[in-house]
């Protein structure tokens, strides 16, 4: 009969145990280093737009028009990285919307450029050097524009470096051999049920499983594509659009309700009338 010693799977299962933990592992730090990029993408775009209305100079004609014009250039910086780390398939919408953004002539510089990303980013450089706003507060704005450079080097770098291939293809024969041998094994294990029943699905479930956790490994290698990159795009679009339209009324102090002044009562005890004080009202 056909059948191998468990022992010989008892033996190897270590040595592909430690091979899909790395492979694992490997691609889920691909995949957070991703994320944290583009949470700081997400925020330092943010920054740029709050210090802008912040700072800048409304009683300057051209105030309004500079700010709307770096609210585009923040939405354009990582809907072009987007655009580079995505699937050439959204390639029409892409241009659509850039283009209906800028308009045909300007969209032109940033469709035309050989790496898009780049080019945002210096649109976004230009658009903050025309804004009325003092020059070391400009330098302070730079800083943001510094760290979204670094974090569109550190996604190019994920983008182009995958998991060796020789790696992926070692643990992925070893593990198909491993599951295609192991009813070998398990034959003796299931002699008491009749007919070896229980034999196909046990192994069916263990390969189930540790299939599971290959193909796990692969999805996350690949993480551009499995995070929602087209939602943060939105998030920083929306949150430019609602500083630019709550601006420049929010500059002021905020209109606190006036706290009303205590009011006095008395008290009578035994020794004589007390003032007291009453509760300050707590509704601000």
């Amino acid at each position: 009969k056909a059948q191998l010693p468990i022992a010989l799977f008892t033996l190897s299962s270590p040595a592909l145990g430690l091979l899909l933990v790395f492979r694992t592992n490997s691609s889920y730090q691909r995949w957070l280093e991703a994320r944290i990029s583009w949470g700081r993408i997400v925020s330092h775009c943010r920054n740029i737009m709050r210090q802008t209305v912040m700072w800048i100079d409304y009683d300057d004609p051209t105030a309004q028009a500079a700010l709307l014009e770096l609210s585009l250039c923040v939405w354009a910086f990582p809907r072009s990285l987007w655009a580079h780390l995505s699937d050439p398939l959204k390639e029409p919408r892409f241009r659509s919307e850039v283009s209906e953004a800028f308009g045909e002539e300007a969209a032109a510089s940033l469709l035309d450029s050989s790496h898009r990303p780049l080019r945002a980013l210096n649109l976004l450089s230009a658009a903050m050097d025309r804004l009325p706003i003092d020059e070391k507060k400009k330098v302070e704005m730079d800083k943001s524009v510094i760290l979204l450079g670094d974090a569109c080097e550190t996604c190019e770098r994920i983008f182009s470096s995958p998991v060796p291939l020789v790696y992926t293809r070692h643990t992925a024969r070893f593990l198909s051999a491993w599951l295609l041998l192991l009813p070998l094994g398990l034959w003796d294990g299931f002699s008491a049920s009749w007919n070896h029943l229980g034999l196909l699905p046990a192994a069916i479930l263990v390969a189930i499983f540790l299939f599971g956790i290959e193909e796990l490994a692969v999805q996350l290698e690949e993480p551009f594509s499995i995070l929602p990159l087209e939602a943060l795009c939105e998030d920083v679009q929306t949150a430019a659009n609602d500083m630019v339209a709550g601006m420049p009324s929010t500059r002021g102090p905020l209109p606190v309700k006036p706290q009303e002044a205590p009011k006095a009562s008395v008290s009578r005890t035994g020794s004589g009338p007390t003032m007291m004080m009453a509760e300050p009202p707590t509704d601000l």
